[in-house]
């Protein structure tokens, strides 16, 4: 098995493991960038399985690619490799409910690390089982915080019409602040310090990509901007970015699908039928932009979708637990 391969398998191995029994309670760059990419570099020797030398006590995998490498790191998903003391993490959503979460780094001495799953991410040992969402106290932390106010922008550039553009604004800032406000189904009262501000709309795009139907997180430009792409492969719901230096976030983009159907509302419509509640998916994804990472069964911040479904607009208690945890 070449590395590529092992590489992709650990993937949806990890990916597969994570998913398992979790299913959620109720729930610019618009073209194709012609930048080349190359697979994940190699974390074996052909033949062989992956040394200890590989896999540091973190459990991430070091990857043979230097700053300004844009690598797939799985099938359809790829970055560009920060610079040295820097790193991204990268969600993508799917149609069918499904979430890749995948971290990619560069430390000070230039070696480039990606986490993927399950993988790197340690909870403790805290039982993942399927709790309600207000008696589930347990979460998972990213890498990164921030120690400021996070001002973002909206482009409005190919909304569907399944939504305006009001409903899309008030959507967004109701998503970015149920982090900040610890909105949640379970009476708990908000202890998280972290802000946000909504700055308006803007004609600069999120920074992420297609290319050759590949998903990709580029460069950080320090501006963070939710919007719309028109480009996505046909099963992506939408992607998120989140970039750091050392410890700290440094930019924040989101990126949905305009080829889908979406609604902007606390309530799911009257006859829903594959469409998806942009509160729920934007708290999720505000919720890894602010720090947390995938946990519970039944939490926000649970590694899966649903369409016709708004439970997720509100956290649950391991979702606020982590949140006063980080801020």
């Amino acid at each position: 098995m070449n590395r590529t391969n092992l590489s992709l398998s650990l993937f949806a191995l990890a990916f597969s493991l994570g998913l398992a029994a979790c299913v959620a309670e109720d729930e610019a760059l618009d073209v194709a960038d012609d930048a080349d990419f190359s697979v994940a570099p190699e974390l074996a020797d052909e033949d062989d399985d992956v040394a200890p030398a590989d896999r540091p006590e973190d459990d991430a995998f070091i990857l043979d690619a230097a700053p300004g490498d844009t690598i797939e790191i799985a099938e359809g998903i790829a970055a560009v490799v920060p610079a040295p003391g820097d790193g991204v993490v990268m969600e993508v959503l799917y149609e069918d409910g499904a979430m890749y979460l995948a971290d990619l780094e560069t430390d000070a001495e230039g070696v480039v690390r990606l986490r993927l799953p399950e993988l790197g991410f340690s909870d403790g040992g805290t039982s993942h089982a399927c709790a309600s969402k207000c008696s589930d106290t347990t979460y998972k932390l990213l890498a990164h915080k921030w120690n400021k106010r996070v001002d973002w922008y909206y482009r409005d550039s190919g909304r569907p019409s399944s939504v305006s553009k009001t409903g899309t604004i008030d959507a967004l800032k109701y998503a970015a602040a149920t982090s900040t406000t610890s909105r949640n189904s379970c009476g708990m009262t908000d202890q998280v310090s972290a802000t946000h501000s909504y700055k308006g709309t803007t004609g600069t795009s999120p920074n992420i990509g297609v290319s050759n139907g590949v998903v990709v997180c580029s460069t950080n430009d320090g501006k963070n901007v939710v919007g719309w792409a028109t480009g996505f492969p046909s099963t992506t719901l939408g992607v998120a970015c989140t970039w750091r230096s050392g410890g700290t976030a440094v930019e924040t983009d989101q990126k949905y699908n305009n080829k889908k159907s979406w609604f902007g509302g606390n309530s799911v419509p009257s006859g829903c039928s594959n469409r998806f509640s942009l509160r729920a998916v934007a708290s999720h994804e505000w919720g890894h932009s602010y720090g947390l990472d995938h946990t519970g069964c039944a939490q926000t911040m649970a590694p899966s979708t649903a369409a016709c479904k708004a439970g997720g607009r509100l956290f649950g208690k391991g979702d606020v637990l982590g949140l006063r945890a980080l801020y």
